[in-house]
């Protein structure tokens, strides 16, 4: 039996955590599709298949990925299904990472999407990740093809969809007058976004080794020789920071200092979608776990108060916040909409342009906080606004920690940097580390010093 009171018990693969490139203009006539181009000789190979968009948009891409060789065929005008017929005839898909920008071409005709967009996947068969560039709503008849292409994430597991028009209707600036192409500036910003979510997955899934540095009286743990097959997808710490929980997307969960082990081995069963949150109970004795597709599961003293599997969600919740009496949580999905659970219903995100990647509930007040992948920061119901990461960082933002009292946080990315606010004290950064990637933030009691928590890539 697992240790587990409630398993999550419905499949829906994760979405798009960060977005990344545009959409083709369907107007434009059929053009021979450009030769295969190839871009640096790194050890790791991206594919990017699309139309005039990536014709322009793919030199962009590739310089902002140095170490990975890019190999590109792209064609004005290209369909999905014209797509899928390139993709099939090279055999053996160059690529680790696989980016497709298709779907302007095949005109109003929503319903023939899904077939064409299924041949595509079959001929990326290959390929370990796919993520496919939804479209920007630029005529009446492309909401239904967007809802076509996220369909298709509950099909394909190795499937992501990135949420280019999320990005598109807030920023005019990033497209030209016809609401498809991109601008100089656009071109520039979706080459960043999409190798981000491109590191995102690399660091996701090498496999790794535990890995903590401490600052201030925290003390450093030891996992010992614990090899886990990815980065944790989460950090949850016990009462006193002398402990955590390592939750990891496979269900794993690497218990060290003072925190209590759990007895489990992957895959838990009913276990559906990656886990994406975890969140202690106030006394230490428990957490809750949260996947992709909102389900919940519960160990020690934590109580279910309800989830979202099997429930028609469009993004994939991201993270899991208790309340500060431990009898409710909040879940939140990629786009900021917050569920509550037996919790108060203090407010959802506006349409944000950066996918937000965590919760965190204040311990003082009636209210909680969400983390943008920018660094960016949202306040909900009582907590305060102390200032966020938004513009200060290249990296990717994983976590906040709320100070005790709820007048401070910290902002954690991937790097290693620690973004302090508020009454947060600062104590410190690792160095340059090469193929070491942070996810969690374990705060001493008193707050009087932390321990990063992130994985160490064996390969």
């Amino acid at each position: 039996m697992s240790p587990f009171s409630r398993p999550l018990v419905a499949a829906r693969p994760i979405v798009a955590l960060c977005v990344t490139l545009l959409v083709a203009f369907a107007a434009l006539l059929a053009g021979p599709v450009q030769p295969a181009a190839a871009f640096g000789v790194g050890g790791h190979h991206l594919y990017l298949l699309g139309d005039s968009v990536m014709v322009g948009s793919a030199p962009a891409i590739a310089g902002a990925l140095p170490g990975w060789s890019t190999t590109v065929d792209a064609k004005v005008g290209l369909s999905t299904l014209a797509g899928a017929g390139i993709a099939r005839g090279r055999g053996a898909v160059p690529g680790d990472v696989c980016v497709v920008d298709l779907g302007s071409n095949d005109g109003a005709n929503p319903a023939a999407l899904r077939g064409r967009i299924d041949a595509v996947m079959d001929a990326l068969r290959g390929c370990g990740h796919v993520i496919w560039v939804n479209l920007h709503e630029f005529a009446g008849w492309v909401p239904a093809a967007n809802a076509e292409i996220n369909a298709a994430a509950t099909r394909w597991p190795n499937l992501e969809i990135a949420d280019w028009n999320a990005i598109a209707r807030t920023d005019r600036g990033l497209t030209t007058p016809d609401g498809v192409h991109p601008t100089t500036s656009g071109r520039q910003a979706l080459a960043a976004l999409v190798s981000r979510r491109v590191q995102v997955w690399s660091f996701l899934s090498s496999t790794a080794q535990p890995w903590f540095r401490a600052f201030g009286a925290s003390t450093a743990f030891d996992a010992g020789a614990t090899l886990v097959p990815r980065a944790p997808a989460a950090v949850a710490q016990t009462p006193d920071g002398e402990g955590a929980w390592l939750a990891y997307p496979d269900g794993r969960i690497v218990a060290v200092g003072n925190a209590t082990a759990v007895p489990s081995q992957p895959p838990f069963a009913g276990l559906r979608a990656p886990i994406a949150g975890i969140t202690p109970t106030p006394t230490g004795r428990g957490f809750w776990l949260v996947g992709s597709d909102g389900g919940v599961f519960t160990y020690g003293d934590a109580r279910y108060h309800g989830g979202l599997a099997g429930s028609p969600i469009g993004r994939p919740v991201v993270g899991i916040a208790a309340t500060r009496d431990g009898q409710g949580y909040w879940l939140v999905d990629s786009a900021g909409r917050v569920y509550p659970y037996d919790a108060p219903d203090l407010g959802s995100a506006p349409p944000v342009a950066a996918p937000i990647v965590g919760i965190s509930s204040d311990p003082a007040v009636d209210g909680y906080r969400l983390l943008g992948i920018d660094g960016g920061v949202l306040t909900y119901g009582a907590a305060r606004f102390a200032g966020s990461a938004y513009g200060m960082t290249q990296s990717f933002a994983t976590q906040m920690v709320t100070t005790a009292s709820g007048k401070g946080y910290w902002i954690l990315t991937v790097d290693g940097s620690v973004y302090s606010f508020g009454d947060a004290p600062f104590f410190g950064v690792p160095g340059l580390e090469p193929r070491v990637g942070y996810s969690g933030l374990v705060v001493h009691e008193g707050a009087t010093g932390y321990v990063l928590v992130g994985g160490r890539g064996l390969i």
